[in-house]
This record gives structure tokens, sequence and C-alpha cells, in this order.
């Protein structure tokens, strides 16, 4: 059903998702290979209606899982887990949800929560996958 919840959602991932594509006439093999993932084949997302869309104005599914909260599930906030989670189950987006107030989250330790943060970002960039970062 939609609501206008879901429309909110569905912009906020617009927002948080990264892109790493290159708009160069003649790519190097590092571009190249950047093109070759999924968020070089689809770069910007944006909304319309109710349907996510691609830059090419094309329909578009996210396919991911979310790591959990850093302070609690910090062993999946790593490359190993990012590569993964792409190659082997094929995901092309992933959740990083950053714990605020609990007990060793960022309020305690910020330092660590960062860290584990661009630790998934960084690799999922590498592997072409969109990320959202969620703040709870």
């Amino acid at each position: 059903m939609y609501t206008k919840a879901n429309n909110k959602q569905l912009w906020y991932l617009c927002f948080m998702a990264l892109v790493c594509c290159a708009c160069h006439s003649t790519p190097s093999h590092a571009e190249e290979d950047a093109l070759s993932t999924f968020v070089g084949k689809h770069g910007q997302l944006h909304v319309s209606g109710t349907q996510l869309m691609d830059q090419h104005n094309q329909p578009i599914a996210l396919h991911g899982v979310s790591l959990g909260w850093h302070n609690w599930w910090p062993r999946f906030y790593n490359v190993e887990t990012v590569n993964w989670l792409n190659s082997d189950w094929n995901c092309n987006l992933i959740r990083a949800a950053i714990g605020v107030e609990p007990d060793g989250a960022y309020l305690d330790d910020p330092e660590s929560a960062r860290e584990k943060l661009y630790t998934v970002i960084d690799a999922a960039i590498k592997k072409g996958m969109y990320v959202i970062v969620d703040w709870h």
C-alpha cells in the first residue's frame, strides 16, 4: 500500500545512496571497471511517482541487507562481509545502521562508529554497491 511515508523513504534512499560513476569520454581501465558495477550501470537514482528510477529513467529494484546496529553487531562492519554479500548474495545495496545512544554507540565512542561506517562505505564503493546510512 502506497503512503506518504513510502515516498519519504524512497527520497531518503535516493538522498543517502552513494554514486560512484565517471563521466569521461575515454574511460581508463579503472573507470571501465567502475562502469561495469551496478552503480556504474545505473548511476544516480531518483523517484518518479512511487517508482525508484535509475539515471536512464528506467525502473530499478535494489536488493540488499542491513548490517544491524554497529554497536551490537560490529563483527559485520568489515570489507569481507560487504564483498561476501555482493558476490554470494548478489546484493547491490547495503544498509549501515549506526547506533547513537545505547551503550557503545556513537555518543560513547564516535571514533569507532565512524571507523566502522567508513569501512562499509569504502568497501561498498569498491564493489559498486549503493549504501544507506541509517542513524538510530
